[in-house]
């Protein structure tokens, strides 16, 4: 099947009058090659047709899964050319590091800087962020960028991440841009939201065909709600296969996890953004290797982790989130039919653990969809989906892209009247909650990391001290995370970062579940 939606996607007849382009296939299916390839023979048919030689643009919304998707185009890429350098492709995001390659030259630091940040390169891998504070930005950072958009191929993977109330926005920006500019996107997802009409797109796959025909998985609907210790007591006493559970916040993750440790007497594996990033991909490697028989995690698993379970529980969320969830249960097929169960958990305060994180619009159209099902088969996903899309877009308020739009109009890019929006207010990722940086000293990689960090404090020059640090900016925050400023337990500042050196470890973060949070606890 993953072969005949790659055959399908690139033998398309594509016009390049139409410039919006959708490839909807389920988890699994192997869209990111498809929509490389795609994309390779799109860009040849406009170089015949026009002469116009279009960047190719991908981005993804969560830099957690960046470098999964950069290891499958340099191996594509590398067929043809062994050497590859950066002027053909190139990694961008604001950890980016400032190494610019070509062969038989050699770049300055602030040299590979301007050619990094203007995306000097074929094809740039880089964020949504990225993307949209270029086309809706006011930073000096962002606009330098903008001119190597025209003209581009836009891929946009997990398109179903971009938040509701930008639908509008994006919608206007993206149809003009690619009028403007000779530009063409590539919605990529496995949900399709509304974002634009059906009628707007032009499909690659006969999707019906994909969806009807799979039978990897079934969700069960647990309507009953049940507190953290309720659930886990109800488990099986056995571990049938490989089992992944999937909770909306660390708190809940944390508490979980030390009950289902109890419940099975097993050491079991555990994933939240409060684990540093290096452990992160250290477990997920080894959840991919098949070490870890029972995981559990909060949602950062959903998007482009390439995992495979045999039983899946998931904490009640918006059907897009559970959809991609459900696209780690039986992955490959390997078995005859995996389970997914949909659970509803209850908080402290007896409220559903999903209101406190998720659009109340998002869970009312899914709850809605939900209501007359005791289990859903995997080829009724499509139909569902497409539901509650449509249940979205009858409730969504348009105020928010309208406002955008209206200040892009007026170019009202800082200073707005109280009741109106200026495009320096755009942030398609949104912060719930203050948060700070903390630097973790887990091993010897790490305190080497700090001591470097430290003694660039001694250059004078603040130019060059920000060049010196973007040197080793990657691997540095491989070992930083974000926590709220509410926290009791906070260690101390240094040099803008909180830092928990390897003698403090103790006191701050735990080897398996990550920081020690005390006081109020947040999600993510």
């Amino acid at each position: 099947m993953r072969e005949r939606a790659f055959q399908e996607a690139i033998n398309i007849n594509q016009s390049i009058e139409n410039p919006l382009f959708s490839l909807n296939l389920p988890t699994g299916m192997g869209k990111t090659i498809a929509a490389l390839a795609f994309a390779f023979k799109l860009r040849e048919k406009i170089h015949q047709q026009s002469g116009l030689l279009p960047r190719i643009i991908y981005a993804l919304p969560f830099l957690s899964i960046i470098d999964q998707c950069a290891e499958v185009i340099e191996e594509i890429l590398s067929f043809e050319f062994p050497d590859l350098d950066s002027s053909l492709f190139l990694k961008h995001h604001h950890l980016s590091g400032i190494s610019y390659i070509k062969p038989d030259e050699y770049f300055e630091p602030d040299e590979a800087k301007i050619l990094i940040e203007g995306w000097n390169a074929e094809i740039v891998l880089t964020t949504f962020v990225q993307i949209f504070h270029t086309l809706i930005g006011y930073r000096n950072q962002s606009l330098r960028k903008f001119h190597r958009l025209c003209p581009s191929i836009i891929i946009l993977d997990e398109v179903q991440s971009i938040p509701v109330k930008f639908w509008g926005a994006v919608n206007k920006v993206l149809k003009d841009w690619c009028n403007l500019s000779h530009s063409y996107v590539l919605l990529v997802t496995a949900t399709e939201p509304l974002l634009f009409e059906p009628s707007q797109l032009i499909t690659l796959v006969e999707k019906n065909h994909y969806f009807k025909n799979l039978d990897r998985v079934r969700i069960y609907i647990h309507k009953q709600e049940s507190t953290l210790e309720e659930f886990v007591e109800n488990l099986p006493k056995d571990i049938r296969g490989r089992t992944l559970f999937v909770f909306n916040t660390i708190s809940s993750a944390r508490q979980a996890h030390q009950l289902i440790e109890n419940h099975y007497q097993k050491s079991i594996e555990f994933l939240s953004s409060h684990v540093v990033p290096q452990q992160r991909l250290e477990r997920i490697k080894a959840i991919r290797n098949g070490e870890s028989s029972i995981v559990v995690s909060t949602q950062l698993i959903e998007a482009g982790v390439d995992i495979d379970f045999d039983i899946v529980y998931r904490d009640f969320a918006p059907l897009d989130s559970l959809n991609q969830t459900a696209g780690r249960c039986n992955r490959n097929s390997l078995n005859n039919k995996g389970e997914m169960h949909l659970i509803f958990l209850l908080n402290e305060k007896n409220k559903l653990y999903a209101n406190s994180i998720y659009d109340r619009i998002l869970l009312g159209a899914t709850r809605e969809v939900l209501d007359s099902q005791d289990f859903i088969e995997e080829k009724d996903f499509l139909g569902l989906v497409d539901s509650y899309y449509r249940t979205i877009c009858q409730r969504k308020s348009k105020k928010e892209s309208e406002s955008y739009l209206n200040a892009l109009s007026k170019l009202r890019y800082q200073l707005a009247a109280d009741d109106e929006k200026s495009i320096k207010d755009f942030e398609l990722i949104e912060e719930d909650f203050p948060r700070f940086d903390v630097f973790i000293e887990i091993n010897d990689e790490a305190k080497k990391l700090w001591e470097t960090y430290l003694s660039l404090k001694e250059i004078g020059e603040v130019y060059k001290r920000r060049l010196e640090f973007q040197k080793i900016k990657n691997r540095f925050y491989h070992y930083v995370i974000a926590v709220p400023f509410t926290i009791q337990n906070q260690p101390p500042l240094v040099y803008g970062f909180g830092y928990i050196s390897q003698s403090s470890l103790d006191s701050f973060y735990d080897s398996k579940t990550g920081y020690k949070i005390q006081g109020d606890i947040f999600l993510w």
